[in-house]
């Protein structure tokens, strides 16, 4: 017996400390078996197992290899069914074979499942919504491409066709007209204007969603702190381009007050410069007012003519007729008065038509307006002789590659239409209006400045339908006025030619 000094011997090999009882006593049953007393062993842990003994892993390995041996010996084809043979080697192959034909015959009839496509090609705007699920891809979630697709499609969705499209609109009704007067079909429809509530109901519709946007984007900025937004480009309303300087009248009384030899020079010089510079703007402005009023004049009466039956309707649109005509007039300084007799007097600025005129943009403007019949028959008549000399009194700018008679930007249309409204019938031009267009090109003649209208085409194809049409309509009582007008001229020709 070991002494109570010493200490207790070391379990036996491959025996938890907790399994030992006293000394002497242990509390196991043979091994393989479990304890009969105490706890149980570890979690996981058999007494036979590899944590619990010290067999090397090689030993190990061999057992595993020599357990999976065994269980190999044996075949399932070795233990045939009831009443069968066992299955010999070749027959084994010949199954195989047979089995993989099989299958092989059965891949080749088996056909591929047939994927529903779904494609978007109906531009029937009454055509079924599409579910958003089925525009789902695997980049972008459903509600991500239908923001997309909403965006890009919401222009379509428009109050206001006729304007929103109004570019279109008009080249479809000249291309359609162009195309019936060469035998072709007739005109397309084209939609009709909506009233002013409707646009105003647009208006609205279209500010909300540009707030909702703005505030939308300028929240996203403040969340995640990013250091600007990026302005979007508004069709409706342009980005300012161009910095005006102020007018300061201080400065032009400085300058006229100013008497010295040089800086009187520069002075005079900056001051004519800058009246240029306002006569050019004020020019831009009256062209600007004048297109505002020609698209609302064409507008109106595409909408007049559409509601023909209607005279109460077409009652409440004559205010805004008026209005864009004077808008109009003001343009080409036109103005209309009443005499004292109650009869309707137009006067023409001629300083104000001059500077309209100027501009390619204003010459455009007045060739549209004339050739739509946009602008008053009466207006346009008064308005050609001062513009006929506005023109003509210009010397023809300098030739361009290619072109063989110079004209100036927009100018050879308007000459065209003041040659069409000189050559109309119905209704037609005054005699008192072509003698004054003849006189304008007398007064140019004497000047010695008749090359500005021979060197030009289209001049002489205006100035060639005023003497021929004031033949016809110059009879009677202006038969003589018209006969020595037309002598003046040829003979200030026949000094040009001569020289």
């Amino acid at each position: 017996m070991m002494g109570m000094g010493r200490g207790m011997p070391p379990p036996p090999m491959g025996m938890h400390p907790l399994m030992m009882g006293p000394p002497g006593h242990p509390m196991h049953g043979p091994p393989g078996h479990p304890p009969f007393h105490g706890l149980p062993p570890p979690h996981g842990m058999h007494p036979m197992s590899p944590q619990g003994s010290n067999i090397p892993p090689s030993q190990m390995q061999q057992g595993a290899a020599s357990d999976k041996a065994v269980k190999t010996l044996f075949k399932s084809k070795d233990f045939p069914a009831l009443g069968e043979d066992a299955k010999t080697e070749d027959d084994e192959e010949e199954s195989k074979e047979e089995y993989s034909r099989e299958d092989e015959d059965d891949v080749e009839f088996i056909s591929p499942p047939v994927v529903a496509k779904v494609i978007f090609n109906n531009p029937d705007p009454s055509a079924q919504p599409i579910n958003a699920s089925h525009v789902a891809s695997s980049l972008m979630p459903p509600r991500d491409i239908c923001y997309i697709v909403h965006s890009m499609l919401r222009p379509l969705q428009s109050l206001d066709r006729y304007n929103d499209d109004y570019y279109h609109w008009s080249f479809v009704d000249r291309k359609s007209r162009n195309m019936l007067m060469l035998g072709g079909m007739g005109p397309k429809a084209i939609p009709n204007p909506v009233w002013k509530e409707v646009k105003v109901l647009a208006k609205e519709r279209e500010t909300k969603y540009r707030e909702a946007v703005e505030s939308r984007a300028k929240d996203w900025a403040e969340e995640k702190k990013s250091l600007g937004r990026t302005v979007k480009t508004n069709v409706n309303r342009p980005k300012a381009l161009l910095t005006t300087p102020v007018m300061n009248k201080e400065k032009v009384a400085d300058a006229q007050a100013n008497t010295g030899g040089e800086s009187k020079v520069e002075s005079d010089y900056e001051i004519e410069q800058q009246r240029n510079r306002v006569q050019m703007w004020k020019a831009r402005v009256a062209i600007d007012k004048g297109y505002t009023a020609f698209l609302s004049l064409a507008e109106l009466r595409r909408l007049i003519q559409s509601n023909s039956g209607a005279p109460q309707l077409v009652n409440d649109l004559m205010s805004d007729v008026k209005s864009n005509v004077d808008l109009m007039h003001a343009s080409f300084g036109i103005s209309v008065k009443m005499d004292s007799d109650g009869n309707r007097k137009t006067e023409v600025d001629k300083n104000r038509l001059g500077s309209t005129l100027s501009l390619p943009k204003g010459r455009e403007l007045c060739a549209r307006a004339i050739e739509g019949g946009i602008l008053p028959h009466q207006s346009a008549c008064e308005m050609l002789p001062l513009a006929l000399f506005n023109i003509f009194s210009r010397s023809l700018p300098p030739p361009r590659d290619g072109a063989a008679q110079p004209t100036a930007d927009g100018e050879e249309r308007l000459l065209r239409a003041l040659t069409g409204l000189v050559l109309t019938i119905q209704p037609s031009v005054e005699p008192t209006v072509l003698c004054r267009s003849l006189d304008m090109t007398i007064s140019i003649g004497s000047a010695g400045n008749l090359s500005h209208i021979t060197g030009s085409r289209v001049r002489m194809e205006l100035l060639h339908s005023i003497l021929s049409r004031g033949k016809v309509v110059c009879n009677d009582a202006f038969s003589d006025v018209w006969a020595e007008k037309e002598k003046t001229f040829m003979q200030i020709l026949s000094k040009q030619g001569g020289k």
